[in-house]
């Protein structure tokens, strides 16, 4: 209604305009001539644009195509721009707990309703082919043109659409020609750009102003969304300085000047020019939108006075009832006027949340109060309000994944990983949340086995330590038990546990409803009827909790299993629980007291045992539970028959704290009672015998694997080395192969595939040199430091980092290179030390240079040594690593790397493929010229003592 309003209002002054005989000079614009291809059948026909004479339209010409313009083309095009717009903020949801996106909606949704942009497009052409290019609304329907573009995200296309605005609607001299824009000629001002607009009654009265001052606003707008951040601000500043920018657009200004910071991160002058720009919001709640995000910027940017201003101020003008909560929280989070506003804000938080008003917000409410008391150190209560949250009663799956993930996360890093599992297993799924799907899940099978594992320790250790108690005591225990498991079932009291007694005429026993030959009021209604009731209940049933009968009879079930002496646990087969009576006989003769269920018994526990130690050491990663484990194990069962593993990760463990003693009396003990034991091989660097005929027999095609990948054939290499796999196993070559899988899949971007990789390279081979290296690149990975970045890096020129002392050497490729020289000897100037790599291809190269960065910072932590990957030919590459005093310093630091490259520092590359020289910055020179490494080689070796 009001849009109709509008047009009946602009229809009524055009006919006020028509009627005081406006001249024609004030509002008509420049025509220009188009030539568009057409079909065949209608190239005799002349379109209304290709009719465009020069001079002036006449008025009631001009009032004729300006009406049928504006009303057919330009309304129907901006409206359904509009309606793209809506739909796009629309399905926009905003996460106030993360920093807002600067606008309401995404171009990613604006460029799915690519049809209907099209449709915006085809409007404005045809809008300004069909009519006479001399009229006052052409300017629009190229605007739309390039706003439609925008949204589509075909920035290229939408920069030109408004750069063609800018230049022809520029301004232009009473004959015709343009103003000179930018200088002083003409009249102008120097630094000024904008259209002048006329304000005049009558102006406003007219079309809308020209639209070249908005194309400008949308030129800065394009460069953005490209990030082309210095040709922007150029822009901004300029228009800012133009006393004929017009006032009406300085909101926008403002607006697009904040987005500019925002962008760079630059939090607070982002949050300045925003303030300055909320008029700008076309309602009131993107207007309360903009003020929390003006909040949020100055909390970014520590100003929490200002923070707590906003937020305040976004409360009343929101008319979304999640903003307004959110915003009460932020401001309440962001007070600092009292000495202890952490503890206080937290209090307020928890008052607001036991408020019936705001109880479909608690979720949000309570997280907050513990992201709150997590941030001040108190996790007591964190874990408390986590739970809370998890807990209210809301429909935000989001919000309940979000309190479940950081409770998982909490009580895994405490070592409570029975409740680790619980909450884990509680997300509903894991979009929009911070981890990685791969990781999580790996996680999570850990954690589960882990949690089955210990489940099993305890019931059989509950189990032997019923048995070991007296008779007497043994049978009252399982009396108790039986009672509390029918009682859970619902049942009554065991026959066979209730002690006989004499019989005796037994009282009658008083109605639960009290007379009830007498009238009375309903029993419900009666107080002391239903206190008797309850009493009669408790005495019956006990203190039973308020639960459904499938929960009470799954209670019953797990309570049944842990004294149950199935003693099929080391079997792998599973007690049914539910088929068993539960009566004492029954729970008795499942106790361990014969010799034959014992030992069944005690070598499921011991089973057990192992593998919940080995999934805390190897897959958890925490070696204090697991030897704990592990050494109860050792010490308790002497005859369990796989001593030599529980060794194996006592080893490892000792390896990986630094208890070197420790680990090497533990590989003595290996060697001594466990000499033939695989774990002893792979502690001592060997394989078994069987294992090296096996892998001898394919040590060709895996050959061929590994040069493969060396030259950058990934795909064929993996799916030759699948195909091998399948038939050879597991074998010397495993762990080399499977690092540089990882690193392929790194380059591909593919990370939960490559960190899936490299956590089986570190379970099924826990003592590889490759383990460290593998924990290396889940590091670079989990900090988005990818291999790929660094082998791009390689071929792009960059400049040495080592000096050139050659002067008579160029790197300018216009000029003649030098004449070649003959290498020099001489052992007392600067020296490097090369790495050099023979066919690898370069993100293996890349992934080289990380290692030996890794080496020489654990090693030489007290020197910088710098590096240089540089490719010489189509052959080798090399790492120039330096710079050493001389030749003799040179030289010890190629010795020690020498000795340690196939066990630590490169492990996954054959030893074939790569060595080490020393060389003198003189005659590194020359070999970059020369590019002859087999010439520099003969020299060294003839002139080396």
């Amino acid at each position: 209604m009001q849009e109709d309003m509008q047009e009946v209002r602009s229809l009524f002054r055009l006919l006020i305009l028509l009627a005081l005989g406006w001249p024609a000079t004030t509002l008509s614009q420049q025509g220009f001539r188009i030539d568009l291809p057409k079909e065949e059948e209608y190239k005799d026909r002349l379109l209304r644009s290709e009719k465009t004479k020069d001079g002036k339209l006449s008025y009631p010409s001009r009032l004729v195509q300006n009406t049928v313009t504006h009303y057919n083309f330009t309304y129907n095009a901006a409206r359904k721009l509009n309606e793209v717009l809506q739909k796009a903020k629309t399905a926009h949801r905003d996460d106030y707990s993360a920093l807002l996106p600067f606008y309401n909606f995404s171009l990613t949704n604006t460029r799915k309703d690519s049809i209907d942009l099209d449709s915006v497009i085809q409007k404005a052409s045809s809008g300004i082919a069909l009519h006479d290019l001399r009229n006052d609304w052409n300017d629009n329907l190229y605007l739309l043109w390039g706003m439609a573009y925008y949204l589509q995200e075909k920035f290229d296309s939408a920069y030109q659409v408004f750069q063609f605005i800018n230049y022809y609607y520029a301004p232009r001299e009473k004959d015709g020609y343009f103003k000179s824009i930018g200088s002083g000629r003409d009249g102008n001002r120097a630094n000024s750009i904008a259209s002048q607009e006329k304000t005049g009654l009558l102006n406003k009265m007219g079309p809308a102003p020209p639209k070249r001052n908005e194309a400008l606003l949308w030129i800065i707008r394009t460069q953005l969304a490209q990030e082309q951040f210095a040709e922007a601000a150029g822009l901004l500043q300029t228009l800012r300085n133009d006393l004929a920018f017009p006032k009406r657009l300085k909101t926008e200004l403002e607006e697009l000047t904040a987005l500019s910071f925002y962008k760079q991160e630059r939090w607070d002058s982002a949050a300045t020019h925003l303030s300055k720009a909320l008029e700008g919001a076309t309602t009131s709640n993107e207007k309360a939108r903009w003020e929390f995000l003006t909040a949020q910027l100055f909390e970014r940017a520590g100003n929490y006075r200002a923070a707590s201003q906003y937020y305040n101020l976004a409360i009343p003008h929101s008319t979304d009832l999640i903003l307004e909560i959110q915003a009460r929280i932020a401001a309440i989070r962001v007070n600092r006027t009292e000495s202890d506003y952490a503890t206080r804000n937290v209090q307020r938080l928890l008052e607001m949340g036991a408020k019936e008003k705001y109880r479909a917000y608690q979720d949000i409410i309570y997280y907050t109060a513990a992201q709150m008391d997590l941030a001040a150190g108190n996790k007591t209560r964190a874990i408390e309000s986590l739970y809370q949250s998890t807990v209210a009663i809301t429909n935000n799956t989001l919000q309940r994944n979000k309190a479940f993930l950081q409770l998982a996360e909490i009580s895994y890093e405490a070592g409570f990983y029975g409740k680790a599992a619980q909450y884990y297993d509680s997300l509903k799924t894991t979009d929009s949340l911070p981890v990685d799907p791969a990781v999580l899940a790996v996680k999570k099978r850990a954690l589960q086995t882990l949690v089955n594992k210990l489940a099993i320790v305890e019931r059989q250790d509950s189990l032997l330590l019923l048995a070991g108690l007296p008779e007497e005591e043994r049978k009252e225990a399982v009396k108790k038990i039986v009672k509390q498991l029918r009682k859970q079932a619902g049942l009554q009291e065991d026959p066979a546990a209730i002690p006989t007694r004499p019989f005796t005429t037994m009282p009658q026993t008083p109605s639960l409803f009290g007379n009830e030959t007498d009238k009375g009021e309903w029993y419900f209604y009666n107080a002391s009827s239903r206190s008797r009731g309850q009493a009669a209940f408790m005495a019956r049933w006990g203190n039973r909790p308020n639960l459904d009968n499938w929960r009470r009879a799954a209670s019953m079930q797990a309570s049944l299993a842990l004294v149950q002496a199935s003693g099929r646990d080391s079997l792998g087969s599973k007690t049914n629980s539910s088929e068993s009576a539960i009566d004492f006989e029954t729970l008795y003769a499942g106790l361990p007291l014969s010799t034959e269920k014992k030992k069944i018994t005690t070598d499921s526990l011991s089973t057990a045992l192992l593998e919940a130690g080995r999934i805390l050491i190897q897959e958890i990663e925490d070696c204090t539970a697991g030897i704990k484990l592990l050494d109860r194990l050792y010490n308790s069962f002497s005859d369990f028959e796989n001593r030599d593993e529980v060794l194996f990760h006592q080893h490892n463990c000792a390896w990986r704290g630094g208890e070197l003693n420790k680990a090497s009396a533990i590989l003595k003990e290996l060697n001594t009672q466990h000499a033939q034991s695989r774990f002893t091989a792979l502690l001592n660097g060997q394989e078994s015998k069987v294992a090296q005929q096996k892998s001898k027999s394919y040590d060709s095609i895996y050959t061929e694997i590994y040069t493969l990948f060396a030259k950058g054939a990934y795909e064929q290499a993996v799916e030759l080395k699948k195909e091998t796999d399948r038939m050879a196993g597991e074998n010397h070559w495993t762990p080399q192969l499977l690092y540089i899988e990882a690193a392929y899949y790194v380059q591909q971007k593919k990370d939960s595939t490559a960190i899936r990789i490299l956590r089986e390279l570190q379970l099924r081979f826990p003592n590889s040199p490759l383990y460290l290296r593998a924990a290396d690149l889940l590091e670079a990975i989990s900090k988005r430091v990818s291999a790929t970045a660094a082998a791009n890096s390689t071929t792009t020129p960059t400049p040495s980092n080592f000096t050139n002392n050659n002067p008579s050497v160029s790197t300018d490729s216009t000029t003649q290179p030098p004449p070649l020289t003959s290498f020099s000897w001489d052992d007392k100037t600067t020296h490097l030390v090369l790495f050099i790599l023979e066919e690898i291809e370069p993100l293996l190269a890349a992934e080289a240079m990380r290692s030996i960065d890794n080496y020489n910072r654990s090693v030489y932590n007290t020197r910088t040594i710098q590096k240089e990957l540089v490719n010489l030919d189509n052959r080798y590459r090399f790492i120039a690593l330096g710079n050493f005093e001389n030749y003799q310093e040179a030289s010890v630091y190629l010795e020690r790397a020498k000795a340690r490259s196939a066990s630590e520092i490169v492990p996954w590359l054959p030893a074939g493929k790569y060595k080490w020289l020393p060389i003198s910055t003189t005659n590194l020179n020359e070999l970059r010229l020369r590019k002859d490494l087999e010439a520099y080689q003969r020299f060294l070796n003839s002139k080396r003592p």
